[in-house]
């Protein structure tokens, strides 16, 4: 019987470490949700979490993981600690925030000059955004908008391979950041 990569994968996985793809997410989500983390963070650790597993699998000169549930719950914290360490840089809402976003949010294109763009757009390179959200963020990114619309969620979701939902809580968290990195920007 022949059999698809997917499948392959899914067999080197399971030889590399001893566990399915699928066990090492739900203890993974098991894990950081004991931690606090819920919804698109969450998922964004778990996912960073098995990114890192397949890395280390196509490095050279590999050996087996003895204990690979372990060894996933050991990455799974650093992610953890990444997580928290990048929300950590996110500063506190202030009452001028609606303020500032609001100008992005009407329909005359002249009303963003190119200074505004300018500067949103530095804002949106200099976040701290995890591999995945830096994706997201520099394909959807619209600087006349001072919004990630771009182009459409759903042709991200394709390219990246993630879910839809993935891509919208995704974006979500991205706004936040980004709203909150501008405001502050904006009022020095």
């Amino acid at each position: 019987m022949h059999m698809t990569h997917k499948e392959h994968r899914l067999e080197t996985f399971e030889e590399y470490y001893g566990v399915t793809p699928a066990t090492v997410t739900a203890r993974v989500r098991k894990f950081v949700g004991s931690k606090g983390l819920q919804g698109a963070d969450a998922e964004n650790v778990t996912q960073e979490t098995l990114l890192t597993m397949v890395i280390k699998m196509g490095k050279p000169d590999r050996e087996p993981i003895e204990n690979g549930m372990a060894f996933s719950i050991f990455l799974a914290k650093k992610r953890l600690s990444d997580h928290f360490r990048r929300q950590n840089r996110l500063p506190e809402p202030h009452e001028d925030d609606d303020r500032v976003f609001n100008a992005g949010q009407n329909d005359d294109m002249s009303a963003i000059d190119d200074d505004t763009a300018a500067l949103a757009t530095k804002v949106v390179s200099e976040l701290d955004l995890s591999p995945r959200r830096r994706q997201v963020a520099d394909m959807l990114w619209n600087p006349w908008d001072l919004d990630f619309n771009a182009v459409p969620q759903a042709f991200v979701a394709k390219e990246l391979r993630i879910a839809p939902g993935t891509v919208k809580s995704t974006v979500s968290a991205i706004k936040t950041q980004f709203r909150a990195a501008l405001a502050v920007r904006l009022r020095r």
